[in-house]
C-alpha cells in the first residue's frame, strides 16, 4: 500500500511498523493528504449546487480563507456543524470547542453562558437548525443567546487566545459578534495554526518514540543473536 502510495505521490507521515501500529492521528494525517492531493470527486452538477449552495454562502471578501476555515473547524467535530464561519461564530460557542479540541481542558465551562434548550432565535443573529446539542447544552447554530451573553463568550475567546501566546491586537469580543471578517478569520487563522503546531510536534514525537522504539528491538536482537549457546 505505500508503495502505491509512493507512486502517486503521497507516501507521508506512515511507515511500514505504525500503519501496522493503527496509530489514528498518524493514520488520519495519511489519509487527509492522500484525500487532498486526489481527492477523486467530480464536480458538482447544477442541482447540487443548489443544494448544498448554503456552504458556498461568502462574499469575496475572505472567501477562500473563510472556506479553509469552515472546513477546519468542521473537522474538530464541533456542534453544531459551521457552514456559514462570520455568522456560526458569533456567541463563542464554537470557537471555544476548538480550543477544546486542541488544548483539552483549557476552556473552563462553567465561565461559558449556553442557550437553553428549546429558547427561540436571538435577533442579531441568523436562525439556525432544529436538531439538539449535546455535550455543553449547545443548540444548532447556536443563536439563542443574548447578545450581551454572546459578548462575554466571546471576550472569554479573546482572552484565551492572549493566553496561549496568540497575536490578538485590536480585537474584541464583540467583534467576533458582530462578525467583522477581517478580525474574525486572523482570529481563526492563529488559532488553527495554534492547532497545526501541536498536530506537528505529536507527529514528531510519536516518529521519534517509533524510532527509539525500533532501535531497542534491533539491539535487542543483536544481543541475542551474540548470546553464547547453552552447554
Amino acid at each position: 500500500m505505500l508503495q502505491n502510495a509512493e507512486r502517486i505521490g503521497c507516501r507521508k507521515y506512515l511507515t511500514p511498523s505504525s500503519l501496522v501500529a493503527g496509530n489514528p492521528r498518524l493514520n488520519l494525517a495519511f489519509v487527509a493528504n492522500l484525500f487532498n492531493t486526489h481527492p477523486g470527486l467530480a464536480p458538482l452538477d447544477e442541482q447540487e449546487a443548489k443544494d448544498y449552495g448554503a456552504v458556498e454562502d461568502f462574499d469575496a471578501e475572505g472567501e477562500r480563507e473563510a472556506r479553509v476555515f469552515t472546513l477546519w473547524l468542521n473537522s474538530l467535530g464541533v456542534e453544531p456543524g459551521v457552514f456559514n464561519l462570520f455568522e456560526n461564530l458569533k456567541d463563542g460557542l464554537v470557537i471555544l470547542q476548538a480550543f477544546d479540541r486542541i488544548l483539552p481542558g483549557s476552556v473552563i465551562w462553567r465561565r461559558v453562558s449556553k442557550p437553553k434548550a428549546g429558547a427561540g432565535v436571538a435577533p442579531w443573529a441568523s436562525a439556525g437548525g432544529d436538531e439538539e446539542g449535546e455535550d455543553i447544552g449547545v443548540t444548532p447554530n447556536q443563536s439563542t443567546l443574548s447578545r450581551f451573553k454572546a459578548v462575554e463568550n466571546t471576550n472569554y475567546v479573546v482572552d484565551l487566545g492572549k493566553q496561549n501566546g496568540m497575536h490578538l491586537v485590536g480585537i474584541q469580543g464583540a467583534d467576533i459578534v458582530d462578525g467583522r471578517k477581517t478580525l474574525v478569520l486572523g482570529l481563526v487563522w492563529q488559532l488553527m495554526r495554534y492547532g497545526g503546531m501541536f498536530l506537528l510536534l505529536f507527529l514528531v514525537l510519536t516518529r521519534m518514540t517509533m524510532k527509539d522504539e525500533h532501535h531497542k528491538d534491533a539491539l535487542a536482537a543483536v544481543k541475542v543473536e551474540r548470546r553464547p549457546p547453552h552447554e
